[in-house]
C-alpha cells in the first residue's frame, strides 16, 4: 500500500454486501463488498475544515487483481495488493456538504471486471451537540444514529496544541461479525511526516444486538487530551520514563446504547478476547531504545448537565497491558488488554545502539487499514492465534493480581 500524506482520518468498519454479479465464465461470483464508507455512513465535520481524509477499503474475492476507487464517478486511487485499502483527501471547498458515492471497479485473474458502490453524505457538524466544546457529543447515539456515522472534531486549547477527536458508531450482527470485518479509527496530525495514531478493534467486542461507538482521541499531553480538570488527577508517568519524541496520549473507549437512551462502556473483561491494536508513525525513537507502552484507566462519563466527558479513574500508569509491541523505524504497533489512555515512553539510559527495525525514526510507517499499516500489528497475535492470545492477555492480568481498573459496563 502505498504511503500517502494526509492530515486525520478515520476508517469506519463497517460493510456493504453487494449483489453477486455474474463473472464471464457465467457463474456466480464472490460478492464483491465495500467496507468503508459504510452505506449511507454520514460523515460529520466541522464547518471551517477545508478537508478530511477516509480510508476506502473492500472485502474482496481470493482471485482480486486491483480494485479502482472512484468518488462520484471520478477515478481517486487504484490499489493493487490486499487489502486493496487506500486513503483519499476530501477536498471540502470543491465537495461542499451533501450526498456523495464511492465506487469500488475489481479486476479478477479471469473473467469480468465487477463495480460496487456505497452512498455516504458529509455534513456540517450541528450547533448545540457539543455544548461543552470538548469534541464529544453530549449525546453520542442521538448524534450518530445509525451504524457508520462518524464524527470528527479537532479542538484548539487553552494549551496552544489540538485535541483531536473521532467517533464511529458500529454494530454487532451475525453477518458482520462472521465475515471477520474490524472497526478502525485513523486520527493523523499534519506536519513533516504526519504523526498518524490508528485504532483497530474486533466487532466481536460487542454481544449480539448491541450498538457501540468507538471513541479514539489523542493529543501531546494529558491536559490537552482531558482538560485543565482532569490533567491534574493523573499520578506521573514512571520516574526516568519520557514520552518518546513526537509520541502521543491516546484515549480508547467504546459504549454502548442502554435501552431508554444513555450509555454504558464496554466491560473491560471483554477485551482479552478482543485485544485492540494501536498503531502510531511520526515517531523520533532514540537509536537502540526500545519504548514500553504504558496505560492509565479512564472511563466515560455522561452525567446530566456535563456533557459526555472521558476522565481519570485514578490508579497508577502500568505497562502489562500493552502486549507484543513492535517497533519500526518512526512507527510503533501494539496489542493493549485493556481501554484506557495509553502513551509510548522512553524508559531512559543509554541506546544500545542501532539493530534491525530500529533507527532514529524518519517517521516511516504506512496508516491503518483492516489490519493496521497493512500489516499484521503483532506477530505472537498470528503465531498463537487469537484464542491463545487473549489466554495469554489473561493469564498476565490475573498473574499480576492486579484489578482491571472500575468495571465497565
Amino acid at each position: 500500500m502505498a504511503r500517502a500524506s494526509f492530515r486525520w482520518a478515520i476508517v469506519a468498519g463497517a460493510i456493504l454486501w453487494a449483489a453477486f454479479i455474474p463473472r464471464a465464465s457465467g457463474q456466480e461470483a464472490e460478492p464483491l463488498t465495500i467496507v468503508s464508507p459504510a452505506p449511507g455512513a454520514r460523515l460529520f465535520v466541522p464547518t471551517l475544515l477545508d478537508d478530511v481524509f477516509i480510508t476506502l477499503s473492500v472485502d474482496a474475492p481470493a482471485d482480486t487483481v486491483s480494485v479502482t476507487y472512484d468518488l462520484n464517478g471520478i477515478p481517486v486511487a487504484v490499489s493493487e495488493e490486499p487489502p486493496f485499502s487506500t486513503t483519499i483527501r476530501l477536498d471540502m471547498i470543491w465537495l461542499r456538504f451533501g450526498e456523495h458515492s464511492i465506487g469500488a471497479t475489481a479486476t479478477f485473474e479471469t473473467g469480468d471486471p465487477v463495480w460496487v458502490e456505497s452512498p455516504f453524505s458529509t455534513v456540517e457538524m450541528p450547533a448545540g451537540e457539543d455544548a461543552d466544546g470538548n469534541g464529544l457529543p453530549d449525546d453520542p447515539f442521538a448524534s450518530l444514529a445509525h451504524e457508520g456515522d462518524m464524527w470528527y472534531a479537532g479542538i484548539d486549547t487553552h494549551t496552544g496544541s489540538r485535541r483531536m477527536v473521532g467517533l464511529t458508531r458500529f454494530d454487532r450482527s451475525t453477518a458482520k461479525a462472521a465475515a471477520g470485518v474490524p472497526l478502525t479509527a485513523v486520527l493523523v496530525r499534519p506536519g513533516a511526516p504526519p504523526r498518524t495514531v490508528g485504532v483497530t478493534i474486533p466487532r466481536t467486542v460487542l454481544k449480539p444486538g448491541e450498538s457501540g461507538i468507538l471513541i479514539v482521541a489523542s493529543a501531546d499531553d494529558l491536559e490537552t487530551l482531558f482538560g485543565a480538570d482532569a490533567g491534574p488527577f493523573f499520578n506521573p508517568i514512571p520516574q526516568g520514563h519520557t514520552v518518546v519524541d513526537d509520541g502521543q496520549f491516546v484515549e480508547i473507549s467504546i459504549i454502548i446504547a442502554e435501552d431508554g437512551g444513555g450509555f454504558r462502556e464496554v466491560d473491560n473483561a471483554r477485551i482479552p478476547s478482543n485485544p485492540v491494536q494501536v498503531y502510531m508513525s511520526g515517531l523520533h525513537i532514540r537509536p537502540g531504545v526500545s519504548p514500553v507502552v504504558y496505560s492509565y484507566p479512564t472511563f466515560v462519563d455522561d452525567a446530566a448537565g456535563t456533557g459526555t466527558r472521558i476522565i481519570p479513574e485514578g490508579g497508577e500508569w502500568r505497562s502489562w497491558y500493552a502486549l507484543s509491541v513492535v517497533v519500526d523505524p518512526g512507527a510503533m504497533w501494539s496489542y493493549m488488554a485493556s481501554l484506557s489512555v495509553s502513551v509510548p515512553l522512553d524508559p531512559g539510559g543509554e541506546g544500545e545502539g542501532e539493530g534491525e527495525g530500529e533507527g532514529e525514526g524518519e517517521g516511516e510507517g504506512e496508516p491503518p487499514t483492516g489490519c493496521v499499516g497493512g500489516r499484521s500489528v503483532a506477530p505472537l497475535a498470528s503465531a498463537l492465534g487469537t484464542a491463545l492470545l487473549a489466554a495469554l492477555v489473561m493469564g498476565v492480568l490475573l498473574g499480576a493480581g492486579r484489578p482491571m481498573g472500575r468495571r465497565r459496563g
